[in-house]
């Protein structure tokens, strides 16, 4: 978060006050206690990703970046979350999870008295990536519908709100029409119009995470003391990304996670699909194991990393998972550290290669296989170059602060 008391020191980010999706709402002088050091002293997850690295962050606190069914729209749009909802869409702040330019080919104000295209795109949409689509109507005494058509642009159906305010959707591109996104219409005969302030469509960049069954979704919640989290129920629940092609042989994982049972192996997160997907990996929860578990592989053998049966369920923990095809050694190769302190034994043997081009599954082995009971407060997954020790210990801080685990000091004094 940014401190209230100081100039954010940097110029973009999802934390900064020129991004749409920023929100100021701890004013205070204490640090609360799930806040972390590395937050008050310039580090962002988002410099992991500096020089283009691949992967993700998910961050469930930030709730503009969770998105839930609208209530009573056929089929459902997608809008900001609330607690309690099932997610449907989680941005990954990787890349900013910041919209980019207005891809709107009309100008408000606008106002439109007739049925047909109120607006279209001004270039072709990128299939299977991610549209917020926002309007303001100023006024409206329209007797029809306001929706998207498939056929004429690049969204699927949806029955959008007509009444004056302010109204924001996110949309999945299903083809490359320019066509309108947004349209006026209906049986007929016609009568009113509509007035638009703003008209807007702007594409949000990253490996998103998304599930479209909604019985499939995580809960999102709250706890007592404030820390928000991603509820997986160990049943059916998961989200997945779109593939992400890593494009070297290093990654590291961080999760803020709280396992809640071990009657059965649960994944929190994985590249690829074990048994299925070669040279690619997976942080989880062992079966009765009292441990977690990274694991890196290839086409002949996993590299395995295993801390000691010291951790029994339940238990809330920052898990961090170093990981090197390079590596000198097997124990260069899969690194665990759980709670900044590498307890960790090696087995399997030493693999080689680089990562696939596959999806990151949270919560889940493929398709609802080897499934998560348990919590996720933020993850990181980052393919790139070795992280240096800091770099290591403000990631795991970071996450600490949004998984109410305490590494260091639990508040800090801010200066007045």
């Amino acid at each position: 978060m940014a401190d209230p008391y100081r100039p954010d020191p940097r110029p973009t980010g999802p934390n900064t006050p020129n991004n749409p999706y920023y929100r100021r709402d701890r004013n205070v002088r204490v640090a609360r206690e799930e806040e972390s050091p590395s937050e008050f002293f310039g580090f962002s997850p988002l410099s992991l990703f500096g020089a283009g690295e691949q992967g993700a962050w998910f961050d469930p606190s930030d709730l503009s970046t969770l998105f839930a069914d609208e209530v009573g729209s056929a089929p459902p749009a997608l809008v900001p979350a609330k607690i309690g909802d099932p997610i449907g869409l989680m941005f990954d702040k990787s890349q900013g999870a910041t919209p980019g330019p207005n891809l709107s080919n009309v100008t408000a104000p606008k106002t439109q008295s007739s049925a047909g295209e109120v607006a279209g795109l001004t270039e072709a949409p990128e299939v299977g990536a991610f549209y917020l689509v926002e309007y303001t109507i100023t006024a409206s005494d329209w007797n029809e519908a306001l929706y998207q058509e498939p056929g004429s642009g690049p969204f699927g159906y949806y029955s959008m709100s007509k009444t004056v305010g302010s109204h924001s959707y996110v949309f999945q591109a299903l083809d490359t029409q320019t066509g309108s996104f947004l349209q006026m219409g209906g049986v007929g005969p016609f009568t009113g119009s509509i007035t638009f302030s703003v008209l807007s469509v702007r594409k949000v960049a990253g490996n998103h995470a998304t599930q479209a069954t909604l019985a499939q979704r995580p809960i999102l919640r709250q706890s007592p003391e404030g820390l928000y989290y991603l509820e997986f129920d160990g049943t059916d629940d998961f989200m997945v990304t779109s593939t992400i092609a890593p494009g070297t042989d290093k990654a590291q994982i961080f999760a803020g996670v709280r396992k809640l049972s071990e009657a059965t192996e649960g994944i929190v997160v994985e590249h690829g699909v074990a048994g299925q997907d070669l040279l690619a990996t997976s942080l989880s929860i062992p079966q009765n194991g009292l441990a977690w578990q990274l694991v890196l592989r290839d086409a002949a053998q996993n590299a395995i990393a295993r801390t000691g049966a010291t951790f029994p369920p339940p238990q809330t923990a920052v898990v961090a998972g170093l990981l090197d095809y390079a590596g000198a050694t097997l124990a260069d190769e899969a690194k665990i550290r759980v709670n900044q302190a590498q307890t960790d034994a090696q087995t399997g043997g030493q693999v080689a290669g680089a990562f696939g081009d596959y999806p990151l599954y949270l919560g889940s082995r493929g398709v609802a296989s080897t499934l998560l009971n348990g919590h996720i407060y933020g993850l990181i997954v980052r393919f790139g170059p070795n992280l240096t020790t800091e770099e290591i210990e403000n990631t795991e801080g970071w996450v600490a602060g949004k998984t109410g685990v305490t590494l260091g000091p639990a508040a800090i004094l801010l200066p007045v």
